[in-house]
């Protein structure tokens, strides 16, 4: 198995320990999987030559102690399908994810803050009819693991769905690849729905 991989995994169990540790509560359901619709910046749009893409996750919901901030580790995985350019060449992303937020309420009862950091493992898949435009070639994930922030809102619709808004920030840069020199800075915002066990 990829050592980076190895390490997501290792990090989703660590993280996934610690949470059995707190406490749930009536408000936090616990497990939930989740669907979202991704837009990308125009860097990321760079490397795809499109906007959009889709995300899946599956997290847990627990309560701090006896505070009423909630932890929420989760793993996701989210598809940033290429376009094929000018130049016919494509490139598709996937991003495997693992990630820890913090949810804080707000003044409003249905309303909650997210923020948090990830760890993150990119795959490229890459064709070009000639010299890929950045050395790329194949299906490949990169050796090097990024880190990544995260912020958003939480809002919750009844005791068993949810809809959030996030914008995510990872970085990118591959020392197997030529990314680093055209410096990209992949954001993108997502916007979906979690249903809570």
């Amino acid at each position: 198995m990829n050592t980076n991989l190895k390490t997501l995994w290792i990090a989703a169990a660590a993280t996934l320990a610690f949470s059995s540790s707190v406490r749930a509560e009536d408000d936090i359901k616990g497990l939930f999987v989740g669907g979202a619709v991704t837009v990308a910046n125009d860097s990321l749009k760079k490397v795809t030559l499109k906007t959009y893409g889709v995300g899946l996750t599956v997290g847990l919901d627990r309560t701090l102690g006896d505070t009423n901030l909630g932890i929420r580790p989760a793993f996701s995985i989210t598809w940033l399908p290429g376009k094929v350019g000018p130049d016919e060449s494509k490139t598709s992303l996937t991003n495997l994810q693992v990630s820890t937020d913090l949810i804080i309420p707000t003044g409003l009862d249905r309303v909650k803050v997210v923020t948090g950091f990830s760890l993150n493992q990119w795959r490229y898949l890459a064709s070009s009819p000639g010299n890929h435009p950045w050395g790329l070639d194949g299906n490949r994930a990169p050796k090097d693991l990024k880190f990544g922030f995260r912020a958003g809102l939480d809002v919750k619709i009844t005791p068993k769905w949810s809809a959030d808004a996030l914008l995510q920030m990872v970085e990118f840069g591959s020392t197997d690849s030529q990314f680093n020199s055209y410096n990209f800075n992949p954001t993108w915002v997502q916007v979906g729905v979690k249903y809570h066990f």
